[in-house]
């Protein structure tokens, strides 16, 4: 539900302060508030595996706020908030490579593909809500 939060600051807040909500989430789990899945948080969770997948909703978000807070549209919000997700994406694989030593493809199907349909969901859903929020 992180990506849908990710999704609907950004669209509703708009780029800088969606940001920094999201950043302000991350910093939580660095005081080991339990802020994740499963009421887990602390530092080891961001410099871990996973790390780079949390720190990619903060970029995801950015993303979305750039594009959809100024639109009505759900396409175009919709669109932005792909993007977004392919840049949290590319941010946790990278990290997730690096930090496990494992192939790329491994890597994807460990951490992206499981979770494509959800997160398509999360990107309707968002899309169609925040819109009409907004109007």
């Amino acid at each position: 539900m992180a990506l849908f939060s990710a999704f609907m600051s950004g669209s509703i807040l708009g780029s800088k302060k969606c940001a920094i909500s999201q950043t302000i989430y991350v910093l939580l789990s660095c005081l080991s508030l339990p802020v994740f899945a499963n009421m887990r948080g602390g530092i080891v969770i961001i410099i871990g595996p996973i790390g780079g997948y949390i720190v990619g909703y903060i970029m995801a978000s950015f993303i979305v706020g750039l594009v959809a807070k100024r639109t009505q549209s759900c396409v175009v919000a919709g669109v932005s908030m792909t993007v977004g997700l392919v840049a949290c994406y590319i941010l946790g694989t990278v990290w997730f490579v690096f930090i496990t030593q494992t192939r790329i493809w491994d890597a994807l199907l460990m951490c992206v593909f499981p979770f494509l349909i959800g997160d398509i969901s999360k990107i309707f859903l968002a899309a169609t809500l925040s819109q009409r929020l907004e109007a």
